[in-house]
């Protein structure tokens, strides 16, 4: 197996860092599988080395799989001043489309795999490909078509948060929030075609929502109040494990120090809608697609995950016990799936 590790550059000012594992010599690079692997928000691609090793031990054949960091977060950090760009998921998915082009040349077909955000921008991606029959496969995990409620869940769970002490908010927003729980119609009346988050320019992300209700200055802290949210039923044995790997290394794993950062991931996230139409488009290039779904998520609801598998009518990978991350178990459940799913497609 082998490594290269590299940069592209996008602009003058931005640089996307990435990485080409391959399981055989470069030289076999023509008849190699091709798997591009899009990561979601706050984290590095470091998330994806135990699928990439996987994959590499068990692919009965020649396999190279490009994992990145989205621009301007961890290695791929702007190298000028911060960009007044407004970020999207279709803008991400032309960065990925140009690194594809850089690294395996404008031809070659490939698997687009993409998990949470990237998954948001793994459906734009293969928009990108599809007229170009270039679309093998698309493995679309824990995501969604659009992030409305999703960023219901995730604003009430960190005012709650934050503001437990306050009887008053807190009355406030469980009040606010149990109209929507039990209105149903409502929800999908708001979530079909209103997204208020996708208006909202990236500073209100970063100077209020962010800063006041989302971080933590110390990193053993946020750890421990995000593990809650994205595992369920993780030993504890298991969870101080990963605290200590990534507090020893906090920013090779996650972005969270990086509010801008941050902020940019927050607008292309609130912003995304797969339309009926893009839908169709990838059903009818007639490629093997996957959804998996994550029965316990707190983050994007597991009625949003199945929602985007009936749209697009693909093949699903429930589990059943699993939370927006997956414990050890669930990791090779994962794991397993992304294999069986690249090998259907290549048979």
């Amino acid at each position: 197996m082998s490594i290269k590790k590299d940069y592209f550059s996008l602009t003058s000012g931005i640089k996307i860092y990435y990485e080409l594992c391959c399981s055989s010599s470069p030289s076999s690079s023509n008849l190699s599988t091709k798997i591009v692997m899009i990561m979601g928000a706050y984290a590095t691609l470091r998330h994806f080395d135990e699928l990439v090793q996987y994959l590499v031990e068990h692919y009965p054949s020649s396999i190279e799989i490009l994992t990145y960091d989205h621009r301007g977060i961890g290695h791929s950090k702007a190298t000028t001043a911060a960009t007044t760009i407004r970020e999207t998921s279709n803008l991400l998915a032309h960065d990925a489309y140009q690194l594809i082009n850089h690294v395996w040349g404008d031809q070659a077909p490939v698997h687009v795999l993409g998990m949470s955000l990237g998954g948001m921008i793994a459906q734009e991606l293969a928009l990108l490909l599809i007229p170009e029959q270039r679309l093998l496969s698309l493995y679309l995990g824990i995501t969604t078509r659009d992030a409305f409620s999703s960023a219901r869940e995730w604003l009430f769970s960190s005012l709650f948060h934050t503001m437990h002490t306050s009887g008053v908010f807190h009355t406030l927003f469980r009040n606010i929030e149990l109209v929507y729980e039990n209105n149903d119609l409502m929800s999908l009346y708001l979530g079909s075609y209103i997204r208020p988050l996708a208006l909202l320019p990236k500073w209100v992300f970063s100077r209020i929502i962010l800063p006041y209700f989302g971080m933590k200055l110390d990193n053993e802290q946020m750890l421990r109040s995000l593990i809650p949210l994205i595992f369920n039923g993780i030993e504890e044995e298991e969870m101080e494990e990963l605290i200590k790997k990534w507090s020893n290394d906090y920013d090779k794993w996650f972005i969270f120090q990086d509010i801008d950062g941050c902020s940019h991931q927050n607008v292309i996230f609130h912003s995304h809608y797969l339309t009926d139409e893009h839908a169709q488009q990838i059903k009818d290039a007639r490629v093997s697609v996957t959804v998996q779904i994550a029965m316990q998520d707190k983050l994007i609801p597991p009625k949003k995950q199945q929602e985007l598998a009936d749209l697009l009518n693909a093949k699903t990978v429930v589990m059943d016990h699993s939370g927006h991350m997956f414990n050890r178990q669930s990791r090779l459940k994962f794991s397993e799936s992304v294999l069986q799913h690249i090998q259907n497609a290549t048979s």
